[in-house]
């Protein structure tokens, strides 16, 4: 496990709380969506709500193995779910995910035609396929997922129940490429790796 991106979850563990605490006062109740699929999918929890956000994250921590990838990455995509889950009322619209559902649907309809997805976290090396970029400014032709890292779990979401983009919890097709090294960035990266592995 990267030392780098062990110390990125706990990063994200921090910023869920931070993303919590500011629901909480800006009177958020519910998560969207509702419950949010990536807990579920990988800890069979059903988080409807911030209050439920918050009492998981204690279990969360404790159900994490900072030793495995496979635990990082899973806590780390439930993590970055948490984060976008709870932010939809005080976070600015840039920051947050700005795939349409079109957007996605044409990722599926390359992909099954062929193509590889290439998923560019700030980074804009050229790459044949699928441009799915996140970060500030994307290149010409790139998808724009969003700014931030987090943004992923959208795309994950998406991924995971579709059979011509996931088979069971591997991404199918994808390649992952990073450039710039912030700690949410490398946890973000492990799990986006690991899950195309």
């Amino acid at each position: 496990m990267d030392c780098f991106a062990r110390r990125g979850v706990k990063k994200i563990f921090s910023l869920a709380r931070t993303k919590i605490r500011l629901a909480k006062e800006a009177d958020t109740i519910e998560c969207v969506p509702a419950p949010l699929p990536l807990v579920e999918m990988f800890f069979g929890e059903k988080i409807l709500t911030v209050e439920g956000a918050e009492s998981f994250l204690d279990e969360l921590r404790n159900k994490t193995d900072f030793d495995s990838d496979e635990s990082c990455a899973k806590t780390g995509a439930a993590l970055a779910d948490i984060v976008e889950g709870v932010k939809y009322k005080f976070e600015p619209a840039e920051f947050m995910c700005l795939l349409s559902k079109g957007g996605f649907q044409e990722i599926e309809e390359r992909v099954a035609g062929g193509e590889v997805l290439n998923i560019f976290l700030m980074d804009e090396t050229p790459r044949e396929g699928v441009n799915l970029y996140v970060g500030y400014d994307p290149p010409a032709g790139y998808l724009h997922l969003g700014r931030v890292a987090t943004n992923v779990s959208w795309y994950l979401d998406f991924a995971f129940r579709s059979s011509v983009l996931s088979d069971g919890e591997r991404l199918l097709n994808t390649r992952v490429y990073s450039s710039q090294k912030t700690l949410i960035q490398a946890a973000v990266e492990n799990c986006l790796k690991y899950f195309s592995g």
